[in-house]
């Protein structure tokens, strides 16, 4: 009797930890985790390339969890393709650096992926009124742009959701040559005096949904390129802006 309960505990015992071990595995990685802090002032750029090439390796779907603070980041590109389903859980408030001369044309870049979730509830900050004085696109066609919020390119299959894109300093999100991306619940939000903040470009892409969102920016609420088929816009309210675009003869494809 002695040792068939022996067996029968240690038969338990190892089916708790077997499960531990593979809660353990479950792919969720904290940027804390890779050294980022949420101070509003520590640039984080190596620590969320680094969570994300991590999690990108990884076989199946992964999860990037940015908890509550608030974090400093240049321009960071999360490239693809990765190995299955990326999800960017955002609670927390992502900050743009204010340095100029380090952003091409782009804040955050995701590009190559298939299968993205961005959701969380948190804060895209461009901190955009540091760098609107230097926009020169409203008076010359020959100007740089100021960097956007999120650029989508080459991505398929994604959902972006309850997040929040503030003061971008140029467009707030731009999307390119992307196919199958749903926008649900989203807030974006700029002065109606900021300069080309428009709050969602699209262009060279297919199957593309904005729904129940609310956006208020400088310029167009959303504007379409060329290229663009199948676009869904319902239960989006807008203003202040220009409404709905279509066609464009600004320099953005």
């Amino acid at each position: 009797m002695g040792l068939k309960l022996s067996i029968i505990v240690i038969g338990l015992l190892f089916f708790i930890l077997s499960g531990v071990r593979v809660d353990m595995t479950i792919g969720v990685y904290n940027v804390k985790d890779y050294r980022a802090v949420g101070d509003g002032q520590t640039n984080n750029t190596k620590a969320f390339v680094t969570a994300w090439s991590v999690a990108c390796a990884v076989q199946g779907k992964a999860t990037i969890v940015i908890p509550e603070g608030a974090y400093l980041l240049g321009p960071t590109i999360f490239k693809g393709p990765c190995n299955g389903i990326m999800v960017m859980q955002v609670i927390g408030q992502l900050l743009a650096s204010t340095h100029l001369e380090a952003y091409n044309q782009y804040w955050l870049h995701f590009q190559y992926i298939n299968g993205l979730v961005i959701s969380g509830g948190g804060r895209f900050n461009g901190q955009g009124a540091s760098a609107w004085p230097y926009n020169q696109c409203k008076k010359t066609q020959d100007c740089k742009p100021l960097p956007m919020n999120l650029v989508f390119s080459f991505v398929m299959n994604a959902a972006i959701k309850s997040i929040s894109s503030i003061d971008s300093m140029f467009f707030h999100i731009h999307i390119f040559g992307s196919r199958n991306i749903t926008f649900d619940s989203i807030k974006i939000s700029a002065p109606g005096d900021s300069p080309n903040t428009d709050g969602i470009h699209i262009a060279n892409s297919a199957n593309i949904q904005v729904s129940n969102s609310v956006i208020g920016t400088g310029d167009d609420c959303i504007s379409i390129g060329p290229g663009c088929t199948n676009l869904t816009i319902f239960r989006v309210l807008c203003g202040p802006g220009h409404g709905i675009s279509i066609g464009s003869l600004a320099k953005m494809p």
